[in-house]
């Protein structure tokens, strides 16, 4: 066990920390500003494109089922939050969300599923060749991106509307 967390580049143990922060934060009520709402949504899809197509190696059919998982997280996402009470301040270009700890649930959960497939791909490099192994990562994965996209989207059609 300690030899797999000695393997784990230093970096990991940054991002680790700055999703444990992020998360902590968002369970405060809090105002941020709309750019800074974009961060994780894009940094996230950027790492499943990027999973994606670095291992794809012709699978081309996984891309229907990455495509749908993250459509399905999207809806789920948007349903998480669709009732939350949002301020927009168009003059700032701030909104207003209320304290949830689901910021920390949906990023830790994400880092968890790609550190442990991280971890066995690089134990067992046979296991991306592995379909069952290697559609359970993108599946999973883009399910948790797309809940954040689903919250993206959501809080993003509240700030445009608001703003006009």
């Amino acid at each position: 066990m300690f030899q797999l967390l000695e393997m784990t580049p230093w970096w990991i143990y940054l991002l680790f920390t700055y999703f444990l922060m992020l998360g902590v934060r968002a369970s405060k009520p809090t105002v941020v500003s709309f750019k800074k709402l974009t961060v994780i949504p894009i940094f996230f899809l950027g790492w499943a494109i990027y999973s994606l197509f670095a291992d794809l190696e012709n699978r081309y059919f996984f891309l229907i089922p990455w495509i749908f998982a993250l459509l399905a997280g999207s809806f789920i996402g948007y349903l998480q939050v669709r009732n939350w009470p949002l301020l927009v301040d168009a003059e700032r270009q701030t909104i207003s969300l209320p304290g949830s700890w689901s910021t920390l649930l949906l990023s830790i959960s994400i880092f968890a599923l790609k550190y442990i497939f991280g971890l066995v791909y690089a134990t067992d490099p046979m296991a991306y060749k592995n379909s069952a192994i290697f559609g359970t990562d993108l599946i999973f994965s883009n399910l948790f991106v797309g809940m954040f996209w689903g919250r993206f989207w959501h809080f993003s059609r509240s700030f445009y509307q608001k703003e006009s």
